[in-house]
């Protein structure tokens, strides 16, 4: 054991001296490199250690936490999900609405006096000292005007019955107007003759306003002495206020012995 340590002291002493004999060759010459003494005297580099992953232990293992569901925020307007529109039906026809104010509507046509004149199977026939037979006469006005004075006219042409025109009788017919307010007949002229009287040469007459309906009775009666024969009767409505004739009309007629 002692000679061992010896030893080692003497390899000591030896490379110190060594070292010393060579740091006198001066500056500039660089020491000779021992290859062992590198390779002895350079820690060799530790061997990276692998380390094993670590196991998880079933008792420290967790479930993965679910992802919250963003929620839209009222600032953030959110998409709505596309669906299939269900189809489509006709849409209800709209009522127009009625306006407050009525429409305008068109003015009346225009309508105008008339005049009609019936009897009992459409003309008079007479018998010399017979009965009379009535007719009527109806003013229906239209909406036009009103007229201020009418005035009914008849007239017959002269019956000849085999004479000549001055010997006949220029009378022999009676003519009456029915009077409502009294209750009575009342005689009305008559002119015979072969000519007309003017509508200047006429005066007097009632009113009649604007769509105002007349109906006036009358009776003609052949009375026993006079001509026969045929010859109408002759209706004239005279407007005295303006010497105008507004309408004619006629009756046929005959006046035969019994």
């Amino acid at each position: 054991m002692r000679i061992a340590r010896g030893l080692v002291a003497g390899g000591v002493a030896t490379a110190l001296l060594g070292g010393a004999a060579t740091g006198c060759d001066g500056p500039d010459t660089p020491p000779a490199a021992n290859p062992r003494a590198s390779q002895s005297s350079a820690p060799a580099a530790p061997e990276p250690t692998r380390t094993p992953p670590p196991t998880p232990s079933p008792a420290t293992t967790s479930a993965p936490t679910p992802t919250p569901t963003p929620t839209p925020s009222a600032a953030e307007p959110s998409t709505p999900r596309r669906t299939t529109p269900p189809p489509s039906s006709p849409a209800p026809r709209a009522t127009p609405a009625r306006s407050a104010t009525p429409p305008r509507t068109a003015p009346p046509a225009p309508t105008y006096l008339s005049m009609g004149v019936r009897t009992s199977g459409g003309r008079i026939d007479l018998a010399r000292g017979g009965g009379p037979q009535e007719f009527t006469v109806t003013l229906d006005n239209g909406n036009t005007r009103a007229y201020p004075q009418l005035k009914l006219v008849f007239q017959m042409e002269m019956l000849i019955d085999g004479r000549s025109a001055d010997q006949a009788p220029q009378d022999g017919f009676l003519l009456q107007r029915w009077d409502p307010a009294s209750g009575v007949w009342r005689n009305e002229p008559l002119r015979i003759a072969n000519d007309t009287v003017p509508p200047h040469l006429h005066g007097g007459g009632t009113p009649l306003a604007r769509d105002a309906v007349r109906t006036v009775r009358y009776r003609l009666t052949a009375l026993d002495q006079g001509p026969t024969g045929s010859t109408p009767l002759m209706v004239t409505l005279i407007d005295t206020a303006a010497d105008t004739r507004v309408a004619y009309h006629y009756l046929p007629h005959t006046t035969r012995r019994p």
